[in-house]
């Protein structure tokens, strides 16, 4: 059957994955969140059409409303990680996720931000008897877990204002002074958060444009205790650095770091 012989209600139930699709390709390209009228200039569609298209596209998770407007959605990123369409992010990703498996001997994995989550999109497995699980393709809040606060530090300011306020009192105390710990190492060791009997690293990976995930590893907190997470935080930072060197990051975040910790291993000696 041509187009030209459908009804109108069935023209523009055949229009409607068009549509979808188009909006989804316009967020998801973006470099910033993008608001209504935003995407109905970019795509042509009508602003009320546009506003009803993005409630289903939300609800599906194909996109996720922010402070600040629409950004891609945690089901995109992880549909974009099975199907391999993040090549750069997820070869550099895998090469240094090897370098910081053979330095640590621990469960190592790589999280993505997307939105208020963090999805982790890669991981490689300690070949220990007792180590640490991947939650390989689950979204997880940023304000939980240390991959998560590595990320947290350094999303838009507005937005970790929003996540920290829906936290409980004591709880973002301590949150907030995790971040400050991450600000001034680049990098954040904890035990038992959240999962009791585990001890992670986590070190924030930024791109051209902000942070765009964080490095971790963990395994059981008596094995992969404070002095081990100390010791190789330095490989750490060293792996983060190169990932987003590649990735056209320009900062000198690193650089400070990687002295700043320098100096205080030198001085403890």
């Amino acid at each position: 059957m041509e187009r030209a012989d459908l009804s109108l209600d069935e023209r523009q139930d055949v229009r409607l994955p068009d549509r979808l699709l188009t909006i989804v390709e316009t967020v998801a390209n973006s470099e910033h969140p993008m608001g209504v009228m935003a995407i109905a200039a970019a795509t042509g569609i009508d602003k009320s059409a546009v506003s009803r298209l993005l409630k289903t596209l939300a609800s599906r998770r194909w996109v996720e409303k922010g402070p600040e407007g629409y950004v891609a959605g945690a089901a995109l990123i992880q549909l974009a990680s099975k199907a391999g369409l993040d090549d750069i992010i997820g070869r550099l990703a895998a090469r240094e996720l090897n370098v910081l498996l053979q330095a640590t001997d621990e469960t190592v994995s790589f999280h993505r931000v997307v939105g208020s989550q963090r999805i982790c999109i890669m991981g490689l497995e300690s070949p220990q008897i007792m180590r640490g699980r991947i939650p390989l393709g689950e979204a997880i809040p940023l304000t939980h877990g240390t991959s998560g606060k590595a990320i947290l530090a350094w999303v838009d300011e507005s937005l970790r204002a929003r996540l920290l306020a829906e936290l409980a009192p004591a709880v973002r105390e301590n949150v907030t002074r995790q971040l400050a710990v991450i600000e001034a190492n680049g990098y954040l060791s904890t035990e038992h958060d959240p999962n009791q009997g585990v001890g992670a690293l986590a070190v924030p990976v930024f791109g051209p444009y902000g942070i765009v995930g964080s490095l971790g590893a963990i395994g059981p907190a008596e094995r992969w205790n404070a002095d081990q997470r100390r010791k190789h935080a330095r490989v750490g930072l060293k792996c983060a650095a190169r990932m987003a060197a590649e990735l056209g990051y320009i900062g000198d975040r690193y650089e400070r770091w990687a002295a700043a910790e320098l100096e205080q291993t030198m001085a403890e000696a």
